[in-house]
């Protein structure tokens, strides 16, 4: 709810904010920033690790998606390198999401109990929420990560169904449907758009910050999304990674971002003021402007429960992540080594609330991501040179590219080689 209505007041794309068309605007940017761009990165990420672990039979870490370019040479310290700054990417990106996440159940507190915002509270909520998601992660997928993810996607179901039914429905189907088409039209014009005629620092605080939190959390995303996706063709991973996600995020943001411009423009306000004081108090500020009496406060209790299973998920997960790429792929890492990482996001989450809140979270989601963008690109290299080889391979039966033999199951799918003339392999080599 924050963003719409941050962008609702003033952009680069408006003349004049806090109007209807300022709101379709926001609503565009917002989906713009949470959409496809972003499910590219991680679809790409997670479709090189699947495609490396399943296909080359190669552990399930970053440095395998590098063996086409570098050869065994991932397996000493380059290899390592570049795992640790796959790391580093992902400790700082769940870091930064637990610092807003936080700041934002802090102000749900204060809205519920009344209690002040302050540091040393939102310390207290790191602790407790690190300390849920490490007992969830030391138990396992099957039992504490699983069954708090299915809590969560409930508990989500059910606030999305409550905002839709008991919000100004007929706004937020309409809001939603008309931004959406909005954000399509003008996809290209936005990805391309540098803001180089203006020096007012909003492609840094947006467009730049939400890059690199997307490619901070894409070694996590990625490989969470990989380790479900044996058997898909290419064309199924892709389309399923990019169109499901985004259709949900655009749902999800048009109705939650939809009914706080509805209030603004429409009802009580008072949610402008709320977000220039404070950010993290945009969602609970908008539920007080609907007024729905005893049922308001109920429903932020539930807002308040699903942050922190968001939280606790996100955390768990990612705990699990980084002791996965350490551990050289290992689906089940050591148990110790869980709670040391888990004490470790946690640690870092107090540091950075500490020295600065907001700011500084942008500051070091954006550092850490910056090194992993060349590893990102040394992937796309990858990929398509092993492409190549598998081409080349089901075509001329030579399958001595490789040591690591990753062509074992092409007579498996059907594919024979094909009688090529001197020249073409001479011209394939």
């Amino acid at each position: 709810m924050a963003q719409p209505i941050l962008q609702f007041q003033g952009n680069p794309f408006i003349a004049e904010g806090l109007t209807p068309d300022a709101a379709r605007v926001a609503m565009r940017l917002t989906f713009f920033h949470w959409g496809l761009n972003g499910w590219a990165i991680f679809s790409f990420v997670a479709l090189v690790l699947a495609y490396f672990s399943y296909r080359w039979k190669l552990p399930l870490t970053i440095r395998s998606a590098l063996q086409p370019i570098l050869g065994k040479r991932v397996e000493g310290g380059l290899g390592d390198a570049v795992d640790v700054l796959a790391v580093f990417g992902t400790v700082f990106g769940i870091a930064t999401t637990l610092g807003l996440g936080v700041q934002q159940m802090n102000a749900g507190l204060g809205a519920l109990f009344g209690l002040e915002s302050s540091v040393w509270l939102q310390l207290t909520v790191t602790a407790v929420i690190m300390l849920v998601a490490t007992v969830s992660v030391v138990s396992g997928v099957k039992r504490g990560v699983r069954l708090l993810s299915e809590a969560n996607f409930w508990l989500s179901i059910a606030v999305v169904l409550f905002l839709l039914l008991l919000g100004p429905t007929q706004y937020l189907i309409a809001i939603t449907i008309e931004s959406a088409g909005d954000y399509i039209q003008n996809l290209m014009s936005m990805t391309f758009h540098t803001n180089a005629t203006r020096d007012d620092g909003w492609q840094a605080e947006w467009t730049v910050f939400f890059w690199g939190w997307w490619l901070a959390w894409s070694p996590f995303v990625g490989m969470f999304i990989a380790r479900v996706s044996r058997g898909r063709t290419f064309r199924e991973f892709v389309m399923g990674v990019l169109l499901v996600p985004t259709v949900i995020t655009v749902v999800w943001i048009g109705l939650f971002g939809g009914t706080a411009l509805y209030h603004e423009l429409f009802g009580v306000g008072g949610i402008v003021a709320a977000v220039d004081r404070d950010v993290a108090t945009a969602l609970f500020a908008t539920v007080e402007a609907m007024e729905l009496g005893p049922a308001g406060k109920i429903l932020s209790l539930a807002l308040v429960v699903l942050i922190a299973t968001y939280l606790i998920t996100s955390a768990n997960a990612g705990t699990l992540v980084i002791n996965t790429i350490l551990s050289g792929g290992d689906p089940e890492p050591p148990t110790f080594h869980r709670i040391l990482w888990g004490a470790v996001l946690g640690l870092l989450t107090a540091v950075l609330l500490m020295a600065g809140g907001l700011e500084t979270l942008q500051a070091a989601v954006i550092m850490a991501a910056l090194p992993f963008s060349v590893v990102i690109m040394l992937m796309i290299a990858g990929l398509l040179k092993a492409l190549h080889r598998e081409r080349y391979a089901a075509r001329t039966g030579d399958r001595t590219e490789s040591p690591r033999e990753p062509w074992a199951d092409l007579s498996d799918a059907g594919v024979q080689p094909v009688p090529v003339s001197d020249d073409e392999v001479h011209k394939a080599h």
